[in-house]
């Protein structure tokens, strides 16, 4: 085995803090996520990966998407990937589960960004929280289109009486990746907070979120 191929697939945990995110722990990182050896499929992934402007998050968007053009990738690739990023998914909700969400923010936005930010269509989802801001339980409420989904106030309210919750953070993803808040999401804040307080329950903050950021509409005085 050569060096450049003993390096590929040496154990995530020895490589150093400052090349983590780089594109040689990274294409090795999908690969294994994959169960493809991150040698043969090296130059595939690290090839696809330029073309999706270095993004990785676009790149795995793109691979459980369907079918590509990346060799190597076949279906049970492709689900093994979409198990990894689920379990992810998992471990990253059971974290919060003891934490204050608000001064836990950073941590609150990451999770939002796993769950929603590799979505093809756009998808609302509420957290519901206890007195002490900590997560009761994470839901996916509507779905929709790529450019939109239909939220209905009411379901939030009963999924929050429901779960005898104190406060909400509500959030949806934009499949374009475009941040910017529209009219309609301005909106639909507003209704939330207002049914919502109706039966003394605070709706904490409204995230949107699009490929790689997420922005918060309560930071912009929405809430």
């Amino acid at each position: 085995m050569n060096t450049r191929k003993a390096e590929m697939n040496a154990p995530i945990h020895s490589k150093s803090g400052e090349s983590l995110w780089s594109e040689d722990v990274r294409v090795p990182l999908l690969a294994r996520a994959m169960g493809l050896d991150p040698w043969e499929a090296g130059v595939s992934l690290a090839n696809a990966l330029r073309e999706n402007n270095d993004c990785l998050r676009s790149l795995m968007r793109r691979i459980i998407g369907g079918p590509s053009a990346i060799g190597g990738i076949d279906d049970a690739a492709r689900a093994r990937l979409i198990a990894a990023l689920e379990l992810g998914d998992l471990l990253a909700e059971a974290g919060l589960y003891q934490r204050d969400l608000i001064a836990s923010a950073v941590e609150c936005r990451r999770f939002l960004q796993r769950r929603l930010g590799k979505q093809r269509r756009e998808v609302f989802s509420a957290l519901y929280l206890d007195s002490r801001n900590r997560l009761i339980v994470a839901e996916d409420l509507f779905a929709g289109t790529i450019d939109g989904a239909a939220v209905f106030p009411r379901e939030v309210v009963r999924g929050a009486l429901l779960h005898d919750a104190a406060s909400v953070i509500v959030a949806h993803n934009h499949p374009s990746g475009a941040l910017a808040p529209s009219e309609q999401d301005r909106q639909l804040t507003r209704r939330l907070s207002s049914a919502l307080s109706l039966v003394d329950i605070r709706l904490l903050d409204h995230f949107i979120v699009g490929f790689g950021d997420s922005v918060s509409l309560a930071s912009l005085g929405e809430c």
